[in-house]
Formats: structure tokens, C-alpha cells, sequence
């Protein structure tokens, strides 16, 4: 017989809520974890990395009238090789420094503003997201991080050449074209005007 739990038991509060509220943050500053266990960040993170397991740790400090924010991304993305088109499980590990700093009027619009201007007096400084309010997305700020770690042109290693034997495959069962091919195969591409160089046009 399956025990019933007592109808006032409080529901557990996560220790690392999806929605940081920065005033809670003090001085000496505060860590979270999330993973696909606790599953805080699961439906933010779901289109980019699937059923992969992820790990993001931040720690979340004053800095003045703003907040820093450093830790790590650990996660896996499924995707196809440009060359060869064969799935693979693209490694994500992505470290961040960032300054949060809370502002009631946003230079566009948008709940969060990401801008580069502290980067660009120092490459190797933080980026800077602007707030509207004390509340801190760790979803949305996570899912950026991975989607601009996705390569444009990912390959399924990383010295992915001819030698490949899953390009070859795909060469020798006709779903690529090798370079040239076309060309040398004797396929000429027509153009749709070229029939009326024969005709003759009665005066």
C-alpha cells in the first residue's frame, strides 16, 4: 500500500534557484550548482543539449554597484559533421567572468543587455549584462554561453580530413559529391537560354 505524505509537508526549496535574487547575495558572495539532477535549468537548456548531461557553477559577488560573476559550463552538444554529416557529441566547456550591473533604462530592448564595453578597453575583461531589476536569469545566461560555443563549421574531430573514413562512405554511397566531381563526370550545368542560340528568327 503506497504511503501518503502528510498533506503539510513544504515542498523542498532549491538551493540554487533558476531566478537568483541578487539582494540576497552578501558580501563574502554565494555559490550555486545546477546539473540535470536538481534539474533547474533542464527546460532552458533542453533545445540545445538534449538529454547530455550539464554542469554550470557560478559564484555570484558584490563589486561595488555591481555584481560579479565567474564559474563554468560543462556540457555536451549532439551535432551533425560539416564534412561528413555523421552525429557526434560536441564537448562544451566554456569559463566566464561577467558583470551584472542593474539598470532601470537598457540601451535596447529587452528584459537583459549584453555589451562589450568593458572587453573592449581590456580583451582579457569581463563582459558587461545589463539589468532591469535585481534578478538574475541563470537559465538564459547559461543557454547564452553554450549557444555561442556552438561552432559555425563543427567537425566530428578536430583534424577532420580526406583520410576520414566516414567522408569516404558517404563519397562512395553517393550523399556527397567529392570536390570536382561534378566537373569531371561530364554533368555541365545548362543554361535555360542556352537552346535559343539554334533558333533562327524569320525577318
Amino acid at each position: 500500500m503506497k504511503k501518503e505524505e502528510p498533506k503539510n509537508k513544504k515542498k523542498r526549496l532549491s538551493l540554487s534557484p533558476a531566478v537568483v535574487d541578487l539582494r540576497e547575495v552578501y558580501r563574502e558572495g554565494r555559490d550555486f550548482f545546477y546539473n540535470q539532477e536538481s534539474g533547474e535549468l533542464t527546460e532552458s537548456l533542453a533545445d540545445l543539449v538534449g538529454a547530455n548531461p550539464y554542469s554550470v557553477e557560478i559564484h555570484i559577488a558584490p563589486l561595488g554597484n555591481a555584481y560579479e560573476v565567474t564559474g563554468e559550463v560543462k556540457t555536451e552538444m549532439n551535432l551533425l559533421c560539416s564534412r561528413c554529416g555523421i552525429d557526434f557529441k560536441y564537448p562544451v566547456r566554456e569559463s566566464f567572468r561577467e558583470l551584472l550591473v542593474v539598470s532601470k533604462d537598457l540601451p535596447r530592448q529587452g528584459k537583459e543587455a549584453r555589451v562589450n564595453h568593458s572587453s573592449e578597453l581590456d580583451p582579457q575583461g569581463p563582459n558587461v549584462t545589463l539589468l532591469t531589476d535585481e534578478n538574475f536569469n541563470v537559465g538564459q545566461f547559461a543557454r547564452e554561453i553554450i549557444g555561442l560555443a556552438e561552432p559555425v563549421q563543427p567537425l566530428g574531430k578536430p583534424d577532420c580530413d580526406d583520410s576520414c573514413e566516414n567522408l569516404q562512405e558517404a563519397y562512395r554511397k553517393g550523399w556527397l559529391k567529392r570536390p570536382g566531381e561534378e566537373e569531371g563526370d561530364g554533368a555541365k550545368s545548362h543554361s535555360p537560354f542556352q537552346a535559343l542560340k539554334g533558333v533562327k528568327l524569320d525577318s
